[in-house]
This record gives structure tokens, C-alpha cells and sequence, in this order.
């Protein structure tokens, strides 16, 4: 039998997450939309000089145009993580809230470029960083920062087990 409040906390926590991947999502297909309808394929606007450029370029692989070729498989395994990641936030009771947003970060973007796998066959990218050869998107900042916050916890998790 439920008990006043049992079942509307976890509810609402994973709620603040849904909430923020949506977030992510929609930033990142509202930025790639628009650089699809103001820039021409291989159009870059200069934002800061000698640092930062805006290139509408394409890519048809993985990140930094690995698997280039290999669009099915690729939107396959990263639709099927992207779930696996999802059942697994909104199963684990005991999950840290860091752990949790860092997943979040992951999915969002990976979602991010699902979607544009499966509606152009391929990921629009945008960014463009001098000291930095790869062309990337917003999601591929959300999955990067995802990752590097994941990092971080797991990290900070395991100091926290030795203390113990």
C-alpha cells in the first residue's frame, strides 16, 4: 500500500532530470536547425578571431567522423544505450544525484545526435575550435561534459569507499 509522498518524491526527482535532458535536447536541435537554414555546407562565420569559428559541416559517423559509413549501426547502438542509460537512472534508487546528472549529460547529447541520424541520415556540427580539429555540436558538449563529471564522481565516490 502507498503512504502519503512515497511514490510523488522519486517522481518529481527524476522529473528534474527528464526536464533537463529535454532542455539539452531541444537546444541542440534548435542550433543545429538554424545553422542548416543560414549556412551553406562548409560555411563558417568567424565568432572570435583565430579561436572560435561557426562551420556548418556534416558528419556521417561517430565522433570525430570514426565509423564514418556505418550511420544504421551507429544510430542503433547509440538509441539502444541511450534506453539502457535511461532504465537505469529511473531504476536505481541509491544512485547519487552526480552520478545522475552526469548520465543525463551522456543521453541527452547522445539522443541529440540520434535524432539527427535519424532524420538526415547524418550529424550536423558547428563548432569549430582552433587548437581543436573536430567539428562538434552541442550534444557532443553535453556527452563530453557528462563524461568528464562522470569521471569526476566515480572518482570522488571511490575516496569516499577507502575512507570508509
Amino acid at each position: 500500500m502507498w503512504r502519503r509522498g512515497e511514490f510523488v518524491a522519486p517522481y518529481c526527482n527524476f522529473m528534474r532530470y527528464f526536464f533537463t535532458a529535454t532542455a539539452i535536447i531541444i537546444t541542440d536541435q534548435l542550433i543545429k536547425y538554424e545553422i542548416r537554414k543560414n549556412l551553406s555546407l562548409g560555411e563558417s562565420i568567424d565568432i572570435v578571431r583565430n579561436l572560435l569559428e561557426i562551420t556548418h559541416v556534416v558528419n556521417k559517423g561517430g565522433a570525430w567522423g570514426i565509423f564514418s559509413g556505418f550511420t544504421l549501426p551507429l544510430t542503433v547502438f547509440s538509441a539502444v544505450i541511450s534506453v539502457g542509460i535511461i532504465l537505469f537512472i529511473a531504476m536505481s534508487e541509491n544512485l547519487s544525484s552526480g552520478m545522475k546528472t552526469a548520465l543525463t549529460l551522456i543521453v541527452s547529447g547522445g539522443i541529440g545526435n540520434v535524432t539527427d541520424r535519424l532524420v538526415f541520415g547524418e550529424v550536423t556540427d558547428m563548432f569549430s575550435l582552433s587548437f581543436f580539429s573536430p567539428v562538434f555540436n552541442f550534444a557532443d558538449i553535453s556527452i563530453t561534459f557528462g563524461c568528464i563529471f562522470l569521471l569526476i564522481v566515480v572518482l570522488k565516490d571511490r575516496g569516499k569507499e577507502k575512507e570508509r
